[in-house]
């Protein structure tokens, strides 16, 4: 069963399941955004609103991690063709 990218913002959100599959629901109702199919682009345009989000619950440690790892999973890897790719 593939994963989607909602399922992977909720896992990475630093928040439990349930609380985290809320909030982002509600994150990307707020911003206009289908959960369903949530690309990496919008992702990355609502990454500011997420933020506002996860405040509410997560200390400053906890949320530097969790947004970093969202700006990571908001970031296309390199294409195979793309001549920086092998630069690791």
């Amino acid at each position: 069963m593939a994963t989607t990218l909602f399922e992977e913002l909720v896992s990475c959100s630093g928040l439990a399941p349930l609380l985290a599959a809320d909030v982002m629901n509600r994150v990307c109702a707020r911003e206009g955004v289908e959960p369903a199919t949530l690309t990496r682009e919008q992702l990355m345009a609502v990454l500011p609103a997420i933020e506002k989000g996860l405040r509410l619950y997560l200390g400053p440690v906890a949320l530097k991690m969790s947004m970093q790892r969202l700006r990571a999973l908001a970031t296309p890897a390199p294409s195979p063709r793309d001549p920086r790719s092998h630069l690791r």
